[in-house]
């Protein structure tokens, strides 16, 4: 009887391990999880190691952008921010580029430095002049020059701004 309760841990243990470590897809819908309960610091080393240990899946670069999230979330805005450069470095041609550089001009804007979340901001124009969040963050970036007092500069954007988005001749 022993024996069979035994062997029945191990081979329970055993699928548990497996169940963390093998399929990539199981390690990501895991975070995700974790993500979706609100366990905030879980969710962004599980999204940070699943990123880490499967560069070559195509959910890596989501992982890396959750994982962010998952910091600026915890209010961990330096380490959320580490997470965004991490995925611009580290996936040059993902998707979800465009999000990470507004992302990284939110964090700065969360600590107050006003001019360094103006330029993040202006970063999405410069490299995703084409992306669906482009006009909102020149916005964001020309409110943010006005809170550090470059008025000049808010409204040069505020000025490329209409000129891009104007419906007249």
């Amino acid at each position: 009887m022993k024996i069979k309760i035994i062997g029945f841990i191990l081979l329970i243990s055993g699928g548990l391990l497996y169940a963390q470590t093998s399929g990539s897809g199981v390690d990501f819908v895991y975070a995700k999880k974790l993500y979706d309960e609100g366990m905030y610091d879980l969710a962004a080393k599980q999204f940070h190691d699943f990123a880490e240990q499967n560069p070559e899946s195509p959910q890596a670069a989501e992982a890396l952008l959750l994982a962010g999230d998952s910091y600026f979330k915890r209010g961990e805005y330096e380490n959320a921010r580490k997470e965004y450069i991490f995925l611009v470095l580290r996936f040059p041609k993902a998707s979800n580029l465009d999000e990470a550089q507004f992302r990284i001009g939110e964090t700065f804007q969360e600590q107050g430095d006003y001019e360094e979340a103006a330029k993040a901001y202006q970063q999405v124009n410069v490299f995703y002049p084409r992306s669906n969040i482009a006009g909102k963050a020149a916005l964001k970036a020309a409110a943010m020059y006005v809170k550090s007092n470059q008025f000049d500069k808010a409204i040069e954007i505020y000025y490329t701004f209409l000129e891009a988005n104007s419906t007249s001749p």
